[in-house]
């Protein structure tokens, strides 16, 4: 009897080291960002300057190139670090020299990281309206977390290790705030923008709609920039106010992102869609001509009326958090879902510990702590709703 149990306390023991095992190269190569060791413990890889923003850290150093438009040609400038001495590279091409451009992103703290991707040959405004689709991925505020962002869409099989798009014709939406706080923000903004493309020619798609923090980027409010580009923009000699305006490829980009859509019988707003938004009366696609409008002078379009106002104010779909905080009354999510002429929404911005419904299983919350290691999304399918981890593991909402 003795032995018996010996045996299997040794197979419980050997088991347990081989999953530990198993745990760091996975947190190494960037797989996941934490593995469970007891309860509540885990191992975790931090990411370089991902402290919180009261305590930044961060300091210059290299970023992925930056594109500005003038009259007759095109100027890349990147932060580079050149024989141990950090340093603007700047190369201007013929604006008819356009499409031929790729842009390389790197990593000097994970190599295998690096990739690259061709500009688009045009941009154009995204559609509000979509049909539903066989598989639906949602996730929200990266923040320039690039290890989170590469974990999920990695261990949830929307990629595989050089990027390439494996999710067939599933969609992936990402619900805003890509922007801040974190120190790899224009890396993700070059993901986005490759697999976008990628998605497309195997007849899936990537969604890509717009946060508080992403608005507050492309108007000029810069209070959650992290110092790393601060610093970079003296390096560039362009100040950072101007990276992301209507003369640069990345503005130009974001600004075709939509603040609120519909895939199917589902909605999808950054906040959430509240009441007072739906008794505007505004479809979803005018409330999206209406934000698109002032998406480079938010700061100031709020004053400009009050249907402006509440579009950009705390009500309005950037910034609104009445449905995680539970402000909002059961019949108010009935007139929203009404309006919209679906039957679920989705909603981010206000930071839940698991992504989780509310409200009969009417609203989804997606907006988990990155930072801190716990990355979740949603999985929509056919078969049902699902939270998912960054290890790719599935719980039934």
């Amino acid at each position: 009897m003795k032995s018996k149990i010996l045996v299997r306390s040794s197979l419980a023991v050997g088991g347990y080291l081989l999953y530990l095992f198993l745990g760091f190269p996975l947190i190494h190569l960037g797989y996941v960002e934490r593995w469970l060791v007891f309860p509540d413990t885990y191992l975790k890889f931090n990411q370089p300057g991902a402290s919180k923003l009261d305590d930044d850290q961060s300091v210059a150093s290299p970023d992925a190139p930056h594109l500005f438009y003038r009259a007759d040609s095109v100027m890349m400038h990147q932060v580079r670090l050149v024989d141990s001495t950090l340093t603007n590279q700047t190369n201007v091409f013929p604006l008819r020299d356009r499409s031929k451009l790729t842009v390389e992103c790197t990593f000097a703290e994970q190599p295998h990281w690096r990739f690259s991707t061709q500009l688009k040959d045009s941009l154009r405004v995204e559609p509000t309206t979509y049909a539903p689709a066989e598989q639906l991925l949602v996730l929200s505020d990266i923040e320039g977390n690039f290890m989170a962002l590469r974990g999920l869409l990695l261990t949830n099989g929307v990629i595989d290790t050089d990027y390439n798009w494996t999710f067939g014709q599933g969609h992936v939406v990402v619900l805003g705030d890509v922007f801040d706080r974190g120190v790899h923000v224009t890396e993700c903004l070059w993901l986005l923008y490759k697999l976008e493309q990628n998605a497309e020619k195997q007849g899936g798609k990537l969604h890509f709609i717009l946060g508080n923090h992403d608005l507050m980027n492309l108007s000029g409010d810069l209070r959650y920039v992290r110092k790393k580009y601060l610093q970079n923009d003296s390096l560039m000699g362009v100040p950072y106010e101007q990276w992301y305006t209507p003369h640069t490829e990345l503005g130009r980009w974001v600004a075709t992102k939509n603040s609120v859509e519909r895939i199917g019988d589902w909605l999808f707003a950054h906040g959430g869609v509240s009441a007072a938004v739906a008794r505007l009366g505004l479809s979803p696609e005018a409330i999206n001509d209406t934000c698109r409008r002032h998406y480079f002078d938010a700061l100031d379009a709020r004053n400009q009326s009050k249907r402006i106002g509440l579009l950009f104010g705390p009500d309005g779909p950037h910034w609104y958090r009445g449905y995680v905080q539970e402000e909002a009354s059961g019949a108010d999510v009935s007139k929203v879902l009404k309006w919209a002429k679906c039957t679920r929404m989705v909603v981010a911005h206000t930071i839940v510990r698991s992504v989780r419904s509310g409200y009969d299983n009417r609203v989804f919350l997606v907006d988990t702590p990155h930072a801190q290691g716990i990355s979740e999304a949603l999985l929509i399918t056919s078969q049902g709703v699902y939270r998912t981890t960054s290890t790719g593991k599935r719980t039934p909402l």
